[in-house]
């Protein structure tokens, strides 16, 4: 059994008439196919927003942290000079 193209083709070889085959193996089964990778594609391109967004923020906190580091170092250069 496949999924939508036997069906809407009228194929002999597709048994529709029992409940079991039509619902469970032919609608159920194969909708399966269709959500579970969707379900799989919502929460990798979720995960993937999260991880470039930490990345933006590690960059900026760590351009921050160089900053006052230099500002440090110029202070304790003035310091010295005087």
């Amino acid at each position: 059994m496949t999924f939508c193209p036997e069906w809407l083709t009228g194929n002999q070889n597709l048994d529709a008439s029992n409940f079991m085959f039509k619902w469970v193996y032919l609608v159920f089964f194969n909708m399966l196919w269709v959500f579970l990778p969707l379900y799989a594609l919502y929460f990798s391109f979720y995960d993937l927003q999260n991880a470039f967004v930490m990345r933006k923020g590690m960059i900026a906190a760590r351009m921050e942290l160089r900053r006052r580091e230099a500002e440090a170092e110029s202070k304790k250069e003035t310091k010295k000079g005087k």
